[in-house]
C-alpha cells in the first residue's frame, strides 16, 4: 500500500473520534502581538488562528504540495509565513518518533531554531507561529519569521563565496558538535548578515541526534555543493569537507564524504580560485 493510502486509512478509522478534539493554538511574540492589537476584526488583544491563517497574504516564493512560503510586508516588519496545509506520512513519523517531539511541523520549527539560539546560533526571529490539531494529528500550521538584514551567500560572487567558506564549515560543523544536524543547508540558506553573523535557514528536516551517522553527514555536505550558486566552488569542497567534519568531531566521515562526492558530484576540474586557506588569509589580510 503507497504511503498515501496507509495515511488516508488512518486517518479514515480515527476522524469521528478526533474530530470532537480539534485543538487550535496561536502564539505571537510580545512585540508583534502589539503591532498586530488592531489587525484583529474583533478589535481584540491577539489574533484568532483562523484570522491570521486569512489575513496574512503576501507574494508566493515558493511551493511545494503541503507548503507554501509567502513574502508578506506588515510595514515596519517584513516576514516569511511558511503555511502546512496537509502532511506527508513519513512527516506525521518524524513528529512523533524523532528529537524534538512535537504535534506539528511548524512547532518542530520553532523548536529547532530556540535550539540553536541557545546553542549561540542565528536562526530567523519567529513572530508568530500556530497549529490546528485534531487529536494528535496537524490539520494545519504555520510559521511566521522576520526577513535577515542581510543577503545569502548565493548572492555574492565566487571569490566573496570562498572567502566564506571557512567560517561557514566551521559554523555548520559546530550546530552538529551541538546535537543539532542541519541537513538541508547550503549556500541559499546561510546568509551573511549586517552584524557579521551567519544566518541559518530551513529545518524542515533538522532533528536533535547525539550522532548523525557519516552518511549523513556526507548527504549533507553534498547537498550544500548542489545549492544554487555552488557550481563556482566545487573545487573547495573537500577542503570545506574536512573543516566542517573537524568542527562537528567526526573527522572519520571524512572517507564516506569523499566517496558520495565522487559518485553524486562527478570529478573537479583544476582550482582557478584561490584555495580556502589562502582566501582566508586575503580575507583577513583585507581587514
Amino acid at each position: 500500500m503507497r504511503a498515501e493510502g496507509l495515511l488516508d486509512v488512518l486517518q479514515s478509522h480515527s476522524r469521528s473520534a478526533m474530530m470532537r478534539r480539534v485543538s487550535v493554538r496561536l502564539y505571537l511574540a510580545p512585540d508583534f502581538q502589539t503591532s498586530m492589537t488592531n489587525m484583529s476584526s474583533r478589535g481584540a488583544a491577539t489574533l484568532s488562528f483562523d484570522e491570521a491563517w486569512d489575513r496574512w497574504r503576501g507574494d508566493l516564493v515558493d511551493q511545494n504540495r503541503n507548503r507554501d512560503v509567502e513574502r508578506v510586508d506588515f510595514g515596519r516588519t517584513v516576514g516569511y509565513l511558511k503555511r502546512f496545509h496537509g502532511i506527508q506520512l513519513k512527516n506525521h513519523l518524524r513528529l512523533r518518533w524523532q528529537q524534538p517531539r512535537c504535534h506539528s511541523q511548524a512547532a518542530r520549527e520553532v523548536a529547532i531554531m530556540h535550539a540553536l539560539c541557545n546553542a549561540g546560533f542565528h536562526p530567523p526571529r519567529v513572530l508568530a507561529w500556530g497549529q490546528e490539531l485534531a487529536g494528535n494529528r496537524e490539520l494545519r500550521s504555520l510559521l511566521l519569521t522576520e526577513s535577515f538584514d542581510g543577503r545569502p551567500l548565493s548572492d555574492h560572487g565566487p571569490e566573496a563565496v570562498v572567502a566564506h567558506l571557512p567560517d561557514v564549515a566551521e559554523e555548520l560543523g559546530r550546530s552538529v558538535a551541538a546535537g543539532l544536524f542541519l541537513p538541508d543547508l547550503g549556500l541559499d540558506h546561510v546568509f551573511v548578515l549586517s552584524n557579521g553573523n551567519y544566518g541559518l535557514l530551513d529545518f524542515h528536516n533538522a532533528r536533535r541526534t547525539k550522532r548523525a551517522s557519516a552518511r549523513e553527514l556526507g548527504r549533507a555536505l553534498v547537498r550544500f555543493f548542489t545549492s544554487p550558486g555552488s557550481d563556482a566552488i566545487q573545487e573547495h569542497r573537500e577542503d570545506f569537507a574536512a573543516r566542517y567534519l573537524a568542527a562537528a568531531g567526526r573527522p572519520a566521515a571524512q572517507r564516506a564524504t569523499l566517496r558520495l562526492f565522487a559518485s553524486r558530484l562527478g570529478p573537479v576540474d583544476a582550482p582557478s580560485s584561490p584555495s580556502i586557506a589562502n582566501a582566508t588569509r586575503m580575507r583577513e589580510d583585507s581587514e
